[in-house]
Order: C-alpha cells, then sequence, then structure tokens
C-alpha cells in the first residue's frame, strides 16, 4: 500500500501543517520502498527486524498476553489472531508469541511517537487489528480508507467493522426528513445506470479475473525473487520464489482441467436461492463474518434451511478459481440440494431470477438490493444498514428468515432510493483503489490530493500551504 499511503502522509505534511508521521511494514524492502518515496523513517517500525531480535520462537508470556487481552479484548486476542490469513496458519506457540510481539512493537511505537490519528486500509490482519486496538485504548481517532462499491467514490469508516457511518446516519436524516429533490435524482439516474449495464465496481473488474501466466506474473515472480533473496526470509508474509511458482502451476492446472469438470449452469424454470462464494483468505470472511470461514458448512446449513420446492445456486468467484482445495467442489455438489454454478455466469442474471439471496458479506448483496430483491445477511456489511436486509446472526433463525424472504418479501423504491442517495453523499468522489501487484506504483497527484483532503477534513485539519485546495470533494 505504500505508493498509495506514503504521497497522502508527505501530502498532509506538505498542505496541512501535519508536522511527521510514523509508519509500520513488515519487511526491510518496504522500509526502502517508503524511503524511495521521501519519507522519513525515523519512526517507521519493521516488523521482520523486531521479530529477528525479539526470539518469535520463543515461548510466549502469557501473563502479558493475557493482560492485553483484559485492556483490549472484545472478547479475546484470539481474534485477532483468526484476522490474518499468514499468522492463522501457524502453530499456536508461534501464533501467541507473534501475537505478543506485534503488541509490544506497535505500544512501543504509540509511546514513542505519540500520534493524534491512525490512518490504515481496514483491519484484515493480526498486526492491524492491534493498531486499531491500541488506537481505539488511547482514544485517537483511527481512519481507514477503501473504495466504495459505486466506482469512483471512496470511504473513510472508524472501525474494524465494514460500517460506514456517513452513511448511515445520512440515511437516517433522509428517512425522517424526507430526500431533497437533487439527490432523488442523482440516486434515480445511479440506479437507472446500474441496471442498464449490470455495472461492477472497477476494483471488482481489475482483480477479479482468471490466473495466467505471462510477462507480469514473470515480472512479478523476479521482483518477489529479489525481495526474498536479496531483503529476507524472516518476513511472514513473503512466499518463497519456489512456492510461488508451484502454486500458480498448480492453479493453472485446477481452473482449467480439473476443477471446471464440477462447475453447472442455471436451469430454466428451476427456482432458487442465490450464495456466493466468497474469495478467502480475506477480511470478508476473517474479519467480517469469522464463523463462516469454513463456508462448506455454511453451505450446508444454508441448504438445510431451504423450502422444498428451492435449490441453492452456490457461484465461485473467480479470483478463487484454482484455489480451492482439491475435492472442495466435489463436497459442495454431493449437497442434495445444491448447484454449483460456473463462476463464469454473470451474477446479475442470477441475481434477477432467484427468489433470494444469502450472503456473508459479498457485493453481491448490495447488488441485490439495488435489483429490489431480499437479502439475507450472515456477516457484517454496510448494506446491513437497508431496513429491507434481514442481517441473521444465529443460524437458527435462518429458516424463518428465508421463508419470510421468498414469500412476504415487499420492495421499497423510495426507500431504496433513500439509501443510495445516502451511499452516494455519504462517500466521497474519487480514485482510492489501489491493489498491491495489480496497480502500478504511479498514483498521480490529484488522486492523492483528493484523498488527503478528504483525510484533513475529518480530522478538521486546517490548510496550511498557499496552494491548499480551498474544499474539499463532495
Amino acid at each position: 500500500m505504500t505508493p498509495l499511503f506514503a504521497p497522502v502522509a508527505l501530502d498532509l505534511q506538505a498542505r496541512y501543517g501535519v508536522e511527521a508521521c510514523s509508519g509500520f511494514v513488515y519487511g526491510r524492502d518496504g522500509l526502502r520502498e517508503i524511503q524511495e518515496f521521501g519519507f522519513d523513517t525515523r519512526y517507521v517500525r519493521v516488523l521482520s527486524q523486531f521479530l529477528e531480535e525479539f526470539n518469535e520462537r520463543a515461548e510466549p508470556d502469557m501473563a502479558f498476553l493475557r493482560q492485553k487481552e483484559r485492556e483490549y479484548g472484545q472478547p479475546n486476542l484470539y481474534a485477532m489472531i483468526a484476522a490474518c490469513r499468514f499468522v492463522s496458519q501457524f502453530e499456536r506457540r508461534r501464533a501467541l508469541r507473534v501475537l505478543e510481539a506485534g503488541f509490544r512493537l506497535v505500544e512501543g511505537l504509540f509511546d514513542e511517537f505519540r500520534p493524534d490519528a491512525v490512518l490504515s486500509d481496514g483491519v484484515g490482519c493480526t498486526m492491524s487489528y492491534i493498531q486499531y486496538a491500541v488506537a481505539r485504548k488511547r482514544q485517537l481517532p483511527f481512519l481507514a480508507l477503501s473504495s466504495s462499491r459505486i466506482t469512483n467514490r471512496f470511504y473513510i469508516i472508524h472501525s474494524h467493522l465494514e460500517r460506514y457511518e456517513r452513511l448511515e446516519q445520512l440515511y437516517a436524516d433522509y428517512k425522517e426528513g424526507g430526500l431533497p429533490a437533487p439527490l432523488r435524482a442523482k440516486a434515480e439516474e445511479f440506479l437507472a445506470h446500474f441496471r442498464e449495464v449490470a455495472d461492477k465496481p472497477a476494483y471488482f473488474i481489475q482483480w477479479a479475473k482468471p490466473p495466467a501466466m505471462d510477462s507480469k506474473s514473470l515480472r512479478d515472480l523476479v521482483a518477489l525473487a529479489y525481495r526474498f533473496y536479496v531483503f529476507e526470509r524472516g518476513n511472514y508474509i513473503l512466499m518463497s520464489p519456489f512456492r510461488a511458482i508451484v502454486g500458480r502451476l498448480n492453479r493453472l492446472l485446477k481452473t482449467f482441467v480439473l476443477d471446471r469438470r464440477h462447475f453447472a449452469l442455471p436451469v430454466d424454470g428451476e427456482k432458487y436461492v442465490f450464495f456466493p462464494l466468497h474469495y478467502q483468505p480475506e477480511a470478508t470472511t476473517l474479519v467480517w463474518a469469522p464463523y463462516y470461514v469454513d463456508q462448506i458448512a455454511a453451505v450446508e446449513n444454508i441448504a438445510k434451511t431451504l423450502p422444498i420446492d428451492h435449490v441453492l445456486y452456490v457461484k465461485e468467484h473467480k479470483a478463487s478459481l484454482g484455489r480451492r482445495p482439491l475435492g472442495y467442489y466435489a463436497r459442495l455438489r454431493r449437497i442434495p440440494n445444491v448447484r454449483l454454478i460456473s463462476p463464469y455466469c454473470d451474477s446479475h442474471d442470477l441475481i434477477k431470477k432467484c427468489s433470494a439471496v444469502c450472503v456473508l458479506s459479498s457485493t453481491v448483496g448490495w447488488e441485490a438490493i439495488l435489483y429490489e430483491k431480499p437479502v439475507i445477511s450472515l456477516g457484517e456489511a454496510f448494506y446491513n444498514a437497508f431496513d429491507l436486509v434481514q442481517h441473521v446472526r444465529a443460524m437458527a433463525d435462518l429458516p424463518v428468515a428465508l421463508s419470510n424472504a421468498i414469500d412476504r418479501f415487499v420492495p421499497d423504491r423510495e426507500l431504496l432510493l433513500k439509501f443510495i442517495a445516502a451511499h452516494i453523499e455519504g462517500t466521497y468522489e474519487g480514485n482510492a483503489d489501489y491493489n498491491p501487484g495489480v496497480s502500478g506504483r504511479r498514483i498521480s497527484q490529484d488522486r492523492v490530493c483528493r484523498i488527503t483532503d478528504v483525510v484533513a477534513a475529518e480530522l478538521g485539519l486546517l490548510a496550511a500551504a498557499p496552494d491548499a485546495r480551498s474544499e474539499i470533494p463532495a
């Protein structure tokens, strides 16, 4: 995330009077990259260096961790381990030791640097979870930056969950006081465009592609080998080049030979509930739906709750092609009332013809709302704020929720327009999208300035430089 966040930090210093910035990186290569942007690294901490001195293979200090759990846990620290695609795969002793190291490093940095706010790309791993917890404990503003589901808009939230606080407040205002005519027109225009072109967020189109072995893959492999062999092997988020090659070849084989035999097409006239498989490992399940990480178990439970004349359409995520273990799809196909749908089928067509949509935290939930379809959400998602979404927290409540969704759902267009308007007005104009390994390293200054202006507005900073912008983007 350095190519996006380093320029924003530097711009905050140049135009808004921020005196200094600190940072957290996983490896020495991250430190070098920040230095290339001209970032003052006096207050930047490198996790891999700290772990070398800390001896991550030693026994964890359980008294220290129990104290941290009393201070920070909601309800316990294991959620911070489970939230990380890397640390969650470690054996227990090492995972606890890394957790301990994270707290000692982050608390030490906060004690030394004494920040006034924290800017993040969200909580999606053990270390970002720790930074959020420490910031919250010290009552520091925590700003998580992310791209909106509406192309060329972004949002800032202040928690570890996908809650658009500005959206929720505006939505409540519109429900109470009515929707102004200009905002109604904006919402109508967006809805008509979405339905006409079957719109997808730009970040999804860029990211959700089948695996390939092309010139870009080779360049990425060379860059990985340089990072891995030249800088360090102690950075636990780095994969060895050998494993990367084997993994890519394995994905290609599974995508085009082994896995595709399991997929089916929709059947005309069949009644179904639509469930999209979520990409894993990712914050969408690890943080926002941690009790549904085993999606096969989730599918089995959802399938049990269906009316007798319905089947469950389960569609794979394109970005997950070739990533699931062998036998994963075969297990899904063995569930009697499940049809495993090809990832190349259009999700919009599936939404329009389904009786209801059941999701963990997928964008499909948002799309289904826009098609005025009943939505049942099992995880945390910004669209849970919409009145017509049923947020089911206990699986035992799902049969009644599904029955209500299929038999009693009544669309409310006025409510939908208010929710869309709140989404548009509750997010900011601009492109905050950055996908490591996909996006280039060059971020335009205009993009940087738009993000900086929003961050400064959220923090209540006043422009300090003569070339500062006169207004904040809508």
